[in-house]
């Protein structure tokens, strides 16, 4: 039975995820859970009159870890009957219900993009339309710095002016989605449909192709670096480190198709050097100079937001204040006020442990573990080149968005959060059947005489 997510539709719920108008009103987030909801009803009910429930159910979650998947939100439920049922939580009953929908809504975007990939074609089809998404949201972000347009869409900026932030309204969260964005473009690009691999000579429209693509990397390069996030730099970077010395290290044969694979790096190399030349032409200063107040921003803002959630934490460490709470109830711990917006604990690990208690805090632990594990068992099978830079690719953009969590978050956001579902699906997939990577072969004409006949 063929019941696939189409991947505009994939595209389609991403833009409304990235593109309430240029604010994250609560309106944008009922809007983006119930067309979600939509779509995944709508694929179902459309895979049950042809095939029947079973079959439906089988083709939609195939591969799909149920518990990994029904995990934090099986935590909110509880939280929501214990509400109902008892005067567990002390923040508002309204407030886990939101923000229970939009986990729920990930969690269903998730199962769509994992559902949208069933070969090759499909794969690079939801590959190519995030990556695009993603460079469009750069162009917006670098073009409007740069133009000094006081605006996001329809809404007037009112922060973050020195910044590139795309359609979104903080540079951390633009940063986390580029930092994603930028390895889905670097694959794109590296593993474009070769000619060479089917033994004929390479042609110019692959190579006019690669330079194109190669384009996303240059604005989604020069859009991370002008959110002018010290974390956003930073996590990318250790991310690519520890990636890429861990895939060298487990890599099965070393000197299988080197030129191959330098061939693939050379439009994503010399991508990566003209983002580094536009950044010295238009000026390195403001794009760093943030890190010299790093000490002075972290005592007067994340530092008293890290202390007050540890105290919240104390008073109820094993189910946590219920999922959404944080913001009605900070107030109540905070010693002095900071400069930052308070809705969210600027760590999505603390948070969950916040409002999830250690409970949740461990399920999140399993899940991490379960990726490492997943990761490091693919790195070590011998894979074709461009299997292997796939997943390596995806690799990075996970660790680094996970890092970039330490101190953010911008999981939390919901167009940030779909994209990240969206990677997360991608290299589940890819690991589940690292064939589906590598683009099948030609098959080479027979020559024919004169009548037609081989």
């Amino acid at each position: 039975m063929s019941l696939r997510t189409p991947p505009w539709l994939i595209g389609l719920l991403l833009v409304i995820a990235l593109v309430p108008l240029g604010s994250a009103p609560t309106w944008a987030e009922y809007v983006l859970v119930t067309a979600t909801a939509s779509a995944f009803l709508a694929l179902a009910v459309q895979g049950i009159a042809a095939a029947g429930v079973d079959d439906t159910a089988r083709t939609m979650l195939s591969g799909v870890d149920g518990f990994a998947l029904l995990c934090l939100p099986t935590i909110v439920a509880v939280q929501i009957i214990a509400g109902v049922t008892t005067d567990y939580t002390d923040g508002a009953l309204i407030d886990i219900v939101r923000a229970g929908l939009v986990l729920v809504a990930t969690m269903l975007f998730y199962v769509l993009v994992h559902s949208a990939v069933s070969n090759h074609a499909s794969f690079r089809s939801v590959l190519t339309v995030l990556a695009a998404i993603g460079a469009t949201e750069a162009a917006y972000g670098v073009f409007n710095l740069l133009a000094g347009n006081e605006h996001l869409l329809l809404y007037e900026r009112w922060a973050y002016h020195d910044s590139a932030t795309g359609t979104l309204v903080g540079r951390n969260h633009f940063a986390l989605l580029m930092e994603m964005s930028l390895p889905l473009a670097v694959i794109v690009t590296a593993t474009g449909s070769s000619s060479r691999s089917a033994g004929l000579p390479p042609r110019s429209d692959e190579f006019a192709q690669r330079v194109l693509l190669g384009s996303f990397i240059v604005l989604i390069g020069l859009a991370l670096v002008f959110s002018r996030s010290r974390m956003g730099v930073l996590s990318f970077a250790a991310a690519c480190m520890v990636v890429l010395a861990t895939a060298r290290a487990l890599r099965h044969d070393r000197s299988t198709s080197k030129h191959r694979t330098r061939d693939q790096l050379v439009i994503p190399g010399v991508s990566l050097v003209l983002v580094a030349i536009y950044v010295l032409v238009i000026g390195i200063a403001p794009a760093f100079e943030r890190f010299a107040n790093l000490a002075t921003d972290l005592e007067t803002g994340r530092l008293p937001i890290w202390k007050a959630a540890a105290s919240m934490v104390m008073e109820k460490p094993l189910l946590g204040h219920g999922w959404g709470t944080f913001d009605s109830l900070i107030e109540g711990y905070k010693a002095a006020p900071t400069g930052l917006n308070t809705r969210y604990a600027h760590n999505d690990y603390l948070q969950v442990l916040v409002e999830s208690g250690w409970i949740g805090l461990a399920l999140v632990g399993w899940l991490l573990f379960i990726f490492a594990r997943r990761f490091l068992v693919i790195l070590a099978k011998p894979l074709p080149p461009d299997a292997r830079t796939i997943i390596v690719w995806l690799g990075v953009a996970i660790v680094a968005a996970l890092g970039h969590s330490l101190t953010d978050f911008g999981l939390r956001i919901p167009g940030v959060g779909f994209m990240f579902a969206a990677v997360l699906a991608l290299f589940v997939r890819a690991s589940q059947e690292p064939q589906i990577l590598v683009k099948p072969r030609r098959r080479r004409r027979a020559p024919t005489g004169e009548d037609g006949r081989a």
